[in-house]
């Protein structure tokens, strides 16, 4: 997730000129550039929300649960990452392609790829 916020980040502050005010916003505003289904974005908005419980500790969280969740439940994660392909593969140009580089490493390294 943390890898996706980022990319997310990324893309709006470089291809759509926007500063969003939270990890959750920056996926709205790639929904409101156009960039992702605004269903999608609601989707990975939801799950930013879920990263801060776990990493400021505002509530516990079953350990079984969430490595059933990282196991299995990816589809969001994976649908982001095709949707910025075919952005970059589009020919918009947003992201410089060491950068592009960069980031599908690191998305391919959170989601055990590598």
């Amino acid at each position: 997730m943390e890898a996706t916020t980022n990319i997310a980040g990324h893309i709006c502050a470089r291809g759509l000129n926007d500063s969003p005010a939270s990890y959750a916003d920056a996926f709205l505003t790639l929904a409101r550039g156009g960039v992702l289904d605004e269903e999608l974005a609601l989707r990975l908005a939801k799950m930013a929300g879920f990263r801060n419980l776990l990493v400021h500790g505002y509530a516990a969280v079953e350990d079984h649960r969430m490595l059933e969740m990282m196991r299995n439940d990816l589809r969001d994660v994976i649908q982001f990452l095709e949707c910025v392909q075919r952005l970059w593969c589009g020919g918009r140009g947003v992201i410089a392609g060491s950068t592009w580089a960069y980031w599908m490493g690191k998305a391919r390294h959170e989601l055990g790829e590598t």
